[in-house]
């Protein structure tokens, strides 16, 4: 159905659902007025009927015929007319004093007789009289009673401005009740639309029964679908580029330690020997021994750099134990590196139970990413770093007190560190932000744990480790 035919239908429906109600409300209304016109006919007949008996009743009866006539004068069931019964002298015996049931009603009986500009004048008067046997008589009057005609017109206006007040407000609501049912599905597809912004392509929109909104959750499911399938398709690339760049990095390490390695001993070993054979001068000696110390140290920098390419050692996989010793190291080496004034705090506590070497060496790799760009660009004071299990994701937080990045998209694009966090990351199907709110900047990455990640082995402590 057609969003314009749809609210149509409902617009009609609501009108003629008020229109019922207000007619059944107008016909109560019609019976009321009805059966209020029968009393007053019938209280001017019983009227009527006392005033004509005061000529053929007893004498000792009439004051009771008059109490009983001036009862029924002042009765509220009398309607339009006014009574009035004057003695033989002239002077006022009876007379009915009609009044208005409110204040509203005056007002508004009131001011549509200014409109109406109608009086009652002697014309409209009807006057005669009454004469007994006995002598006694009483001049009877009837008038037309303005205030009780304008009352019962103020009433029909009051409630037909009522009823015409709360049709407007019933086919308002009703309009609108309706539109927000046929708008529903918008607020399904704005929070579709906040999980793709999230990355979160798996929910999907019921069918709308409106056939324009119903094209657009369409195309938007469709657009899920797309994404979803590209989100997987990246995530697999992002995973085969990571691992072809650790086979790399453990190939690398493994031509450094078993080539280089064993050649730069064998130099060692053979200038260590040349310098304690006989025969050589004071220099020859001097310079074997220069060469010697030199090689040491180039062991201990190709060691370093094999620690960088491959922490847990070629060929070796990490555990947790492994995990949280080299981070240890990796962050004391940071705090004791010749010219730092930072101060680190390493919160570590991986838990226990068998992790993914994959993620292992991803919290690895993003910590030492992570600190090596706080060390290259942040002049940070304090750097904290975080590593906490939780029951079912691993969160890992790294923060630092420095001047922070001017514009993350940019580094974004134009770096490599916050980017390949942010593959590793997503390669696992976690989720990582980056936190400008305070001074200098944070790097939160939460990665989930599935079933086989969670395994605990029995008799086993938990591993937590936090220094300062």
């Amino acid at each position: 159905m057609q969003l314009k035919n749809y609210l149509t239908w409902r617009i009609l429906l609501v009108t003629f659902l008020c229109l019922l109600v207000f007619t059944a409300i107008a016909i109560a209304q019609a019976i009321r007025d009805i059966r209020l016109e029968g009393q007053g006919a019938r209280q001017l007949q019983l009227l009527t009927a006392s005033v004509y008996r005061l000529q053929s009743i007893p004498a000792p009866e009439v004051p009771g015929a008059l109490a009983r006539i001036g009862e029924l004068a002042q009765s509220k069931d009398l309607r339009h007319v006014q009574f009035e019964l004057r003695g033989a002298d002239g002077s006022v015996v009876l007379r009915s004093t009609p009044t208005y049931s409110g204040d509203l009603a005056r007002r508004v009986g009131e001011w549509l007789a200014r409109l109406n500009q109608r009086v009652v004048i002697e014309e409209d008067s009807v006057s005669w009289t009454l004469a007994r046997t006995d002598g006694m008589q009483w001049q009877v009057s009837l008038r037309p009673n303005l205030i009780s005609e304008q009352e019962e017109a103020a009433e029909n206006l009051m409630g037909l401005l009522a009823m015409l007040l709360a049709l407007s407000i019933a086919l308002v609501a009703g309009t609108t009740l309706a539109i927000q049912r046929a708008l529903r599905p918008i607020s399904q597809i704005l929070a579709m639309l906040t999980q793709m912004g999230r990355r979160n392509y798996a929910a999907r929109i019921a069918p709308s029964p409106i056939l324009e909104i119903r094209a657009v959750e369409q195309a938007i499911n469709q657009l899920a679908q797309s994404l979803a399938e590209l989100e997987a398709s990246r995530k697999m690339l992002s995973i085969k580029v990571l691992s072809v760049q650790e086979e790399e990095r453990s190939h690398l390490a493994r031509e450094l330690h078993d080539e280089l390695g064993q050649k730069l001993t064998i130099i060692r070993l053979n200038a260590g020997y040349l310098a304690k054979t006989s025969g050589l001068d004071k220099e020859s000696r001097y310079a074997l021994s220069d060469i010697a110390d030199a090689t040491a140290s180039i062991q201990q920098e190709v060691r370093d750099l094999l620690g960088r390419l491959r922490p847990d050692g070629p060929g070796h996989k990490l555990d947790v134990e492994e995990f949280a010793r080299l981070v240890r190291l990796l962050v004391d080496g940071w705090r004791h590196a010749p010219g730092r004034q930072q101060q680190f705090t390493l919160d570590l506590r991986p838990g226990i139970g068998q992790l993914g070497d994959g993620i292992l060496l991803a919290l690895y790799r993003m910590t030492q990413e992570a600190l090596t760009n706080i060390a290259r660009h942040a002049s940070a004071n304090h750097v904290s770093v975080s590593i906490v299990r939780e029951p079912d994701s691993i969160v890992w937080t790294v923060r630092d007190d420095g001047c922070g990045i001017d514009h993350v998209p940019n580094a974004l694009r134009n770096g490599n560190g916050l980017v390949g966090m942010r593959e590793r990351v997503w390669s696992l199907g976690g989720t990582f932000e980056i936190d400008e709110s305070a001074q200098g900047m944070g790097l939160l990455a939460r990665i989930p744990l599935h079933p086989l990640q969670t395994e605990t082995p029995p008799h086993q402590e938990p591993l937590v480790c936090t220094a300062a």
